[in-house]
């Protein structure tokens, strides 16, 4: 997607789906070190402790 930027144009994608109990036990178990501060849209960073990302993977089966 990122051949699709042009100097007047970025594009961006995001990806959600329902949070089940096994990936909420997962979250749970991240350790702190593993969490970052989130951007704002504007790129600049959060400076409050109730936004940040973290990644998590690994196998999360899902139907469909």
């Amino acid at each position: 997607m990122a051949e699709l930027n042009t100097a007047r144009r970025r594009v961006r994608s995001t990806t959600g789906w329902k949070i089940t109990a096994a990936d909420e036990t997962a979250i749970a178990q991240l350790p702190e070190h593993a969490w970052e501060s989130s951007l704002k849209q504007d790129g600049t960073l959060h400076e409050d402790d109730h936004s940040a990302v973290a990644e998590l993977t690994g196998p999360s089966r899902r139907e469909g």
